[in-house]
Parts: structure tokens; C-alpha cells; sequence
């Protein structure tokens, strides 16, 4: 049981890590298939997009006070931090679900179902936390 509580706690980092890496692949595929025109800008910008998106994602992670594993109810910071870790969970569904939403095109569906994927994983972790044990 206790390697299944520590295998949650790094779902959704790995998420953020495997979206990334699924959304450059499938950018960089198009790319060479001949899918986006010459006129079309650098695919540097999308690659740059979703390279910061989980940059931010995993700061927002890392950030997020874990306010299920230590009795922050006794110290006087309690609400800043449950604040903030509020906060900082809504601040990443919002971003996940509108890059969820914009990827979902034709050519980038992928992409999409990866954001949708990681941003349900985001649920489950903060629904079902790992408990001390």
C-alpha cells in the first residue's frame, strides 16, 4: 500500500513531463509531414507555449503547500497556506483545460487528449492525496 501512496504523489508531475513531450512530438511530426505551409510561422512559438505551460505547471506543483500531510490547522499561516494551495490548484485546471480546449483540432487532437489526461490526473491527485501514514 505504502508504494501506492508514493506512486500517486508523482502522477501528475509526470503527466506534466509526458504532455509536454507528446505535444512536441506531434508538433514536430506535423511539421515534417508537410501539415503546416510555408507561410506559417516557426513551430519554435507552439514548442515554447507548451514548454512554459509545464514549466508553470510544475512550479505551481512544487509550490503547493501539501496541506494534507502536516497539521497546518495549529499554526497561525494556516489559512494563507490553504489559500494558496487553493489557489494554485485552480490556477492549474484553468490553464490545463484552456490548452486542453485550444488543442483540440484536427491535426492536434493528440495534443488535447494528452491536456485532458493530465488535467484529470491533476483531479485525482488533489481528490485522493496521498494520508500520512
Amino acid at each position: 500500500m505504502k508504494k501506492l501512496k508514493i506512486a500517486i504523489t508523482w502522477i501528475y508531475p509526470a503527466l506534466i513531463l509526458i504532455t509536454a513531450a507528446i505535444g512536441i512530438l506531434v508538433i514536430k511530426e506535423n511539421y515534417d509531414s508537410g501539415i503546416y505551409g510555408i507561410a506559417q510561422d516557426s513551430i519554435a512559438l507552439p514548442i515554447g507555449e507548451i514548454l512554459a505551460t509545464c514549466l508553470i505547471l510544475l512550479i505551481l506543483h512544487v509550490t503547493q503547500p501539501d496541506i494534507y500531510k502536516t497539521n497546518i490547522n495549529s499554526r497561525p499561516i494556516a489559512s494563507i497556506l490553504k489559500g494558496w494551495s487553493i489557489i494554485s490548484a485552480a490556477l492549474s485546471t484553468i490553464i490545463l483545460l484552456g490548452n486542453a480546449f485550444y488543442w483540440y483540432t484536427p491535426n492536434h487532437i493528440t495534443i488535447g487528449i494528452a491536456y485532458t489526461i493530465t488535467a484529470l490526473g491533476l483531479a485525482y491527485c488533489r481528490i485522493y492525496p496521498p494520508q500520512r501514514t
